[in-house]
């Protein structure tokens, strides 16, 4: 990094909201992505970078872990983009950057623990807040992508209203057999099937979980 773009990153008021053309390397990073240059950003992270995505239980490392969050988002949503909506320096080398993400939900968006959404053909939208850290070599040294799992499940996921009512109607049946049991094998039999419909219940409320 050059004195004067260090000079420049000092001068910037902390804390308030400013725009993206402030902050160029910001910029150039998401335009990596909307571009499909993603080796491009990858280059743009120190090897030993720690790099962030909920809900992923553990951190990734470098321009890799990079290519392997922008790989999963981009087998979802293929004509993924994102948007700079404001950014905020929290200190001369912290960002935190509010974006919109705009995409047609075409493919399967793996979330790990988050779940798995298949296609839906859903035309998406999704706010999302990054946080980006350089070193004095304007190489990313800490980068955390966080989203409201909430929003996706409202947008990517239809619950069958139907069947689930039918399915919830076939659970009361099964207590109401569970209580009048005769002996404990038709005690244990009931007690099996009505395991079964609550997981199947289960799943048409949240069918992201299942695989």
């Amino acid at each position: 990094m050059t004195a004067t773009g260090a000079a420049d990153r000092g001068q910037r008021t902390l804390g308030e909201s400013q725009s993206a053309a402030a902050h160029p390397r910001v910029s150039e990073f998401y335009a990596c992505f909307n571009e499909r240059r993603f080796d491009d950003a990858a280059a743009m992270f120190a090897a030993d970078a720690v790099v962030e995505q909920a809900p992923a239980p553990q951190p990734r490392r470098g321009g890799t872990g990079y290519l392997e969050f922008a790989r999963m988002w981009i087998q979802g949503f293929p004509d993924a983009t994102v948007a700079i909506e404001r950014v905020f320096a929290r200190t001369s080398a912290l960002y935190e950057i509010e974006l919109t993400a705009h995409g047609t939900h075409l493919g399967t968006l793996e979330l790990g623990g988050g779940g798995q959404f298949r296609a839906t053909g859903v035309r998406a939208s999704l706010s999302l807040r990054q946080l980006l850290q350089f070193d004095d070599q304007e190489l990313v040294t800490y980068s955390s992508l966080s989203f409201d799992i909430q929003d996706i499940v409202a947008q990517l996921v239809t619950v069958d209203e139907a069947r689930l009512v039918d399915q919830t109607r076939k659970i009361r049946q099964l207590g109401d057999m569970l209580l009048s049991a005769a002996n404990a094998a038709e005690r244990q039999n009931t007690l099996y099937r009505l395991g079964m419909a609550i997981d199947e219940g289960r799943h048409l409320v949240r069918p992201h979980y299942r695989r």
